[in-house]
Formats: structure tokens, sequence, C-alpha cells
């Protein structure tokens, strides 16, 4: 079984290296939105029963929790499918000299939806939540 976690570390992990490798930047966030479509799609055809990720070794009220259903996981896969059509149609409209700002900050506002749609508690979802709205 593939860990959700996983939906939310590649884009933050995109807009990371889209900081450093400015060149790349489109590349970078085409392969992170795809590889998130193709986990979004695994998870939707491999899961039989909704589980939790607890994350950071505490217990339920004091760790992150993400829970994987059915809905949770087709959400995932429509934030995918939608961003990854949002950023080829950026390949032709975004032109200017500082388009990998746009890069970083769609795949930070990208990471706050996957946390949204795959948070177990209103805590971290809150949190995702600042990151969508500040990005």
């Amino acid at each position: 079984m593939v860990n959700p976690i996983y939906l939310i570390l590649f884009p933050v992990l995109a807009s990371l290296f889209i900081i450093f490798l400015r060149r790349w930047a489109r590349i970078i966030s085409f392969l992170a939105l795809s590889l998130n479509l193709f986990i979004s799609l695994f998870l939707v055809v491999s899961l039989k029963t909704p589980f939790v990720v607890n994350l950071g070794g505490w217990k339920p009220p004091f760790c992150i929790s993400l829970f994987a259903s059915s809905l949770s996981i087709f959400l995932s896969l429509l934030v995918s499918f939608i961003g990854l059509c949002v950023v080829i149609y950026s390949f032709v409209y975004i032109k200017d000299k500082n388009q990998n700002k746009f890069y970083a900050l769609l795949m930070l506002l990208f990471t706050g939806m996957y946390g949204i749609v795959l948070t177990a508690d209103i805590f971290n979802m809150f949190v995702f939540f600042e990151i969508l709205c500040i990005s």
C-alpha cells in the first residue's frame, strides 16, 4: 500500500527544488503533479478499506493524522488532474521571467489542497488551509 503522505510530500519538495533549480521549474512541477496523479490512481484502484496514517510518532490527539478513504482519494485524484491541467496550460500562458515563483507557489497551493483533502482532524485542516491561503 502506498502511503498518502507522498501526496503532500512531493509538492513540498517540488517547491523547494524549484526555488533552487530555477531553470527546471516547469519540468519539476509537471513531474510532481503527474507523480501525484499516478499515486492517486494507484490508491483509487487498490484501496479496499479506509485507513489512518499517524505521523510524528505521537498518539492521535497530538500527531498529524491522514485519513485515506475512497472519497478523500477520489478528491486527491481530482486535485491531481486539475493541477496537471493547470501546469500544462501555464506552459504556454506564463512567459514571465519570474515564472519560478509562480510554480513554487503553485506547488505550495496544491500541498494545501492535498492536506485539506487527506487530513483527519480540524487543527491540521486549519494548518493546510493556511498554507493554501498564503500561497
